[in-house]
């Protein structure tokens, strides 16, 4: 698997980590004017946020050995 495939896979879970935050915020507060934002869903935003780092350093990484093989 190239990096730039698994820096688009990590981009992925990032975003699917992120979604399920708010899906599963809307359903604790279901019934209610406000979305329960709990503290015990904070490991989703943390993963999203390390799995959305990764996935761009493997892009940029994938990039920059990609121009020095042109050159």
């Amino acid at each position: 698997m190239s990096r730039r495939t698994l820096g688009g896979v990590f981009c992925f879970i990032a975003a699917f980590l992120y979604s399920t935050y708010f899906i599963c915020a809307s359903i604790l507060g279901a019934g209610t004017l406000l979305p329960i934002y709990d503290t015990s869903l904070t490991p989703l935003t943390v993963g999203a946020w390390i799995f959305l780092i990764a996935g761009i350093v493997f892009i940029i990484l994938a990039e920059m050995s990609n121009d020095k093989r042109k050159s």
